[in-house]
């Protein structure tokens, strides 16, 4: 049983860490499809205000993208220190599941969105994969934590 609860609170550490660095990529996704797309928008929007609508939209993007950041560096920081023996209370858990539901959401809709997906899109998807695959690993060991904890 100690063995068992050490794994899964050692799992919870790690797995909290990789959402906080999922997390940083969004970001840096964000920033790169925006620049990347920045030219383009330039010019088909020359002395138009279609610009900067764009602009706004950048902007929102962005902020989004923060937001986003926010709640994985509470969930990942808030699951390194459950896993290190400090006792957390269940908002991180139902925090994590809201955003495992909201990604999940996310995911489907960009696989769905388009047909003909580029390798880029193929990789951003298998990105947000393990993206998702370490939220329910934070999820099933904290809650694993929980009820090993609870035994003592």
């Amino acid at each position: 049983m100690k063995a068992k609860l050490i794994r899964e609170e050692t799992a919870l550490s790690i797995s909290g860490m990789a959402v906080m660095a999922f997390g940083l990529w969004t970001i840096i996704r964000v920033v790169m499809e925006i620049l990347i797309n920045m030219s383009p928008a330039i010019e088909a929007s020359k002395g138009s205000d279609e610009f900067i609508v764009y602009i706004i939209l950048c902007v929102i993007m962005i902020f989004a993208s923060l937001i986003a950041l926010g709640f994985r560096a509470y969930i990942g920081l808030s699951a390194r220190s459950f896993g290190r023996g400090k006792d957390k209370g269940i908002l991180f858990i139902i925090v994590t599941g809201i955003v495992i539901v909201i990604d999940t959401a996310a995911l489907v809709y960009s696989f769905f969105q388009s047909l003909d997906l580029a390798i880029s899109d193929i990789a951003a998807i298998f990105v947000d994969l393990t993206s998702l695959f370490a939220l329910v690993r934070v999820m099933v060991a904290a809650i694993s934590v929980r009820a090993y904890r609870a035994a003592k």
